[in-house]
């Protein structure tokens, strides 16, 4: 399985970025993410805490999109807003690229969560067309020291 390292994100984020516009939208975000896998919900916090209110992910959030993505898988599904928080802040332990189906010729090898089901087709261009993930802003935090 391929690393989270910067030559990394920036193939995802111009495999994400369909319109090449510099910027990963709502819609190419839920397209992008939803390879993962991951419930509607976690990826919805994915985005609250990536994109930091945001309409769209620059280079940066993206890979903080991908860091937390990984983070879930990595606990079958579920995201720990403590231990996110510290991946964001970079006091996280290094973490694999996230698993992301119909990447696995960059060796991101596909398949689900445990404790997720598969995601059939149809539902996923029904959610690919929807609009943006809507998630509600975080409650107000301290910020790391």
């Amino acid at each position: 399985m391929a690393s989270l390292d910067l030559a990394t994100i920036g193939k995802l984020f111009t495999l994400a970025d369909a319109d090449r516009d510099g910027a990963v939208g709502g819609h190419e975000a839920v397209t992008f993410f939803q390879r993962s896998g991951l419930p509607k919900d976690v990826l919805g916090q994915v985005w609250a805490m990536s994109s930091t209110g945001a309409p769209s992910l620059n280079n940066t959030q993206f890979g903080s999109a991908l860091r937390l993505v990984s983070l879930a898988q990595a606990n079958g599904g579920f995201l720990p807003v403590d231990q996110a928080r510290k991946t964001l802040a970079g006091l996280g332990p290094p973490l694999p690229a996230p698993k992301l189906s119909g990447l696995e010729h960059m060796g991101m090898t596909g398949g689900q969560p445990a404790g997720t089901a598969a995601i059939p087709a149809a539902a996923l261009s029904a959610i690919a067309s929807a609009s943006p993930i809507q998630a509600a802003p975080p409650a107000a935090v301290a910020s790391p020291v």
